[in-house]
């Protein structure tokens, strides 16, 4: 009996979908779809008493669709009938039929049911259909480019790419019954209120082994060189190649050319991978004010990762690999089924990545990085942009294999192997701290001149003032410097700052006069250069060394020209101490001399404290930053990667703040 069925072509089966199929050999084949006869009976009979129309739905180049309510059933139905004056026409009334037989044997949950086909009472073919509730994609698509909060909450990409996944299926379903689209586009998809998806428009489809049958009035396309720059014929009154079915923007290239013959399965599938494509991007691929311009767009191909367009909306890449292999330019590029893009979007929905395409990509952009990471190491003009274009490559590369080897190594290096010039983001950020340590010093010494009027000024008058222009113009220097230092803890500048080193050396001058040059003075000499030896600008720093050096040598040379008074007398071996500002009475030039020794002991001490706990922050920072990055690495890769920076130091410091 198996045999006999097997042989015997006439004897059908039922097929998976609940159709009568036919058996080839051992192999099942699906019924194809009849599209009828030109000359198919249609009746008219108790129209009237079924059907009440109530409302118009919309209304396209031929047709309108009403809301009817059909008496007989007890539903609403959606009646499409031919519009005025298309109705004489016999092609348009063959097409109509064609349309509601095609629609009709399509049994499928994205079809919209067909249930009667007839003439009303006045002559007008009809056919109704299932009355569908929803909101097209392309109403949906506008929605979401304009930014509407509910569109955006009602349609994640998610459900989208689930809605566009089962529209495949449907292609897939009506190819695999002999039956091409050939005008997809997301006017013609509709979203039902309850998870529903629907194909809709299947007035220029094409049937498989039937004469095709040509609208008298094309879609709006111009035929004609102007616009494609192919010759297409001026009249579409009758079946020819070269005349052009479907949407500009969403027809294939062969569709635009005419060729109908060369119109497969496969322009369907362009019209879905450009359908993918404004999903993910909200744009058409190809865009246009001119209908020519997106014909001439479509025949000479874009590139069509959405990620290129909308590198914004963090597009996967596999989402990219599926809307450019669709959208191929040659038909033979594209995917052979409808069927195998639904599979591509379902892997993509489950989380099953395409890992063989991500480490392809991977290995472009680690190609990609290790080239220009070796630009910016050798230095020159473009060495930063060439660092920042490397770690966006490395970035890429390991978004897409997070243990790329290769691209782990060039990471590597670009986090240890530092530029050999100093970026200038970097070098606002050192500048910056360089100036917020600046005003710390500035501040400290502030405070510091404050205290000498507190302690030393008593003592000072306490021990008797002998030359009252010396005394004076000693605590007038240091009020101004004390003034000048908190004026830069607030807006440290560069002026501000050789302002008040000038100004201690005219102190340093003047308050020679109280101890002579060697005494007391070397260590507030040495205290206040400590500061300028850790300014960032080094015309400052060597400035101060000049200068506090000359603070102690000229006092003393004036003293021995004869200038000033000699503040030391040396007899029999022994040195006498001369003030030229004040007395030496015992207990108030005790407490000064120790008072003050103490003083500056101490302030010296917290302030190379200070500078020594910010190196040991600044090395526990480097070496957690290390011990961080070698715990991203694998174990394979840590023995190629260099050996953590040595510890910092003065000379470290130096050299930054050199280079800053």
């Amino acid at each position: 009996m198996a045999q006999r069925k097997a042989a015997d072509p006439a004897l059908a089966d039922t097929g998976p979908d609940g159709r009568d199929t036919l058996r080839d050999g051992q192999k099942t084949v699906p019924a194809q779809v009849d599209a009828g006869s030109p000359d198919t009976a249609l009746s008219n009979a108790s129209f009237s008493a079924r059907y009440d129309r109530r409302q118009l739905l919309g209304q396209g180049g031929m047709g309108e669709v009403h809301l009817c309510q059909d008496r007989l059933i007890g539903r609403d139905v959606a009646m499409k009938v031919i519009r005025d004056g298309q109705g004489e026409s016999a092609l348009a009334r063959q097409r109509f039929v064609r349309e509601a037989r095609v629609q009709g044997q399509l049994e499928h949950p994205a079809v919209v049911p067909v249930y009667d086909l007839g003439v009303t009472p006045t002559g007008e073919a009809y056919f109704t259909m299932k009355r569908i509730r929803g909101t097209s994609l392309e109403g949906i698509l506008y929605r979401l480019r304009q930014g509407d909060e509910e569109a955006v909450r009602r349609f994640s990409r998610r459900r989208l790419l689930t809605a566009f996944s089962n529209v495949c299926l449907s292609i897939d379903f009506a190819h695999q019954h002999g039956v091409l689209h050939r005008d997809l586009k997301p006017a013609n998809v509709m979203l039902g209120d309850f998870g529903e998806v629907y194909v809709l428009d299947w007035g220029l489809a094409k049937v498989s082994g039937a004469p095709e049958v040509t609208p008298e009035a094309t879609t709006g396309v111009p035929a004609g060189r102007a616009a494609t720059g192919i010759d297409l014929p001026e009249s579409s009154s009758h079946t020819i190649d070269g005349e052009m079915m479907g949407t500009p923007g969403y027809m294939a290239p062969e569709q635009v050319r005419g060729d109908l013959s060369s119109v497969t399965a496969r322009a369907d599938v362009y019209a879905l991978g450009v359908i993918l494509f404004e999903i993910l991007t909200l744009e058409p691929l190809h865009a246009g004010d001119r209908v020519a311009t997106v014909l001439f767009s479509t025949l000479n191909g874009l590139d069509a990762r959405a990620s290129l367009r909308r590198s914004d909306l963090e597009i996967a890449p596999e989402l990219d690999a599926i809307c450019m292999k669709a959208a191929s330019l040659d038909p033979a590029d594209r995917y052979a089924s409808a069927r195998e893009i639904h599979e591509a979007v379902e892997r993509f929905l489950d989380g099953d990545r395409d890992l063989m395409r991500r480490r392809e990509l991977a290995n472009g952009h680690a190609a990609a990085a290790a080239e220009v990471a070796e630009q910016a190491f050798s230095g020159g003009a473009g060495a930063e942009a060439a660092r920042t274009l490397a770690m966006r490559e490395v970035g890429q590369a390991l978004a897409l294999s997070p243990s790329h080897p290769d691209a782990t190594r060039t990471l590597m290096r670009l986090l240890t192997e530092p530029p050999r010039e100093i970026p200038e983001e970097a070098r606002a950020e050192i500048e910056a701290s360089a100036a917020q340590a600046l005003r710390f010093t500035n501040f400290a010494s502030a405070v510091a001149y404050g205290s000498w009027f507190l302690f030393a000024l008593p003592l000072v008058l306490w021990m008797g003032v002998w030359n009252w222009t010396s005394f004076l113009l000693c605590w007038a220097f240091i009020a101004v410097a004390g003034v000048l230092n908190a004026v830069g803890a607030r807006r440290p500048s560069r002026t501000l700052t050789l302002c008040t080193l000038g100004i201690n050396v005219l102190l340093a001058l003047v308050a020679s006069r109280m101890f002579g040059p060697f005494i007391f003075l070397p260590g507030v000499v040495m205290l206040t250069g400590l500061g300028y030896a850790l300014h960032n600008d080094r015309g400052v720093r060597i400035g101060a060394l000049v200068a506090n050096c000359l603070s102690l040598v000229v006092p003393a040379a004036l003293e021995w020209a004869g200038v000033f008074p000699a503040s030391y007398l040396f007899q029999d071996g022994r040195m006498i101490v001369t003030p030229q500002m004040h007395g030496l009475t015992f207990l108030p030039a005790i407490v000064f001399l120790c008072g003050g020794s103490v003083a500056l002991v101490f302030t010296s001490l917290i302030f190379v404290g200070r500078i020594r706990e910010a190196l040991i922050r600044a090395e526990r920072r480097v070496y957690l930053y290390t011990w961080q990055l070698r715990k991203l690495v694998p174990d394979e890769v840590q023995g190629a990667a260099p050996p953590p920076p040595p510890l910092p130091s003065l000379r470290v410091t130096r050299g930054l703040r050199r280079g800053a």
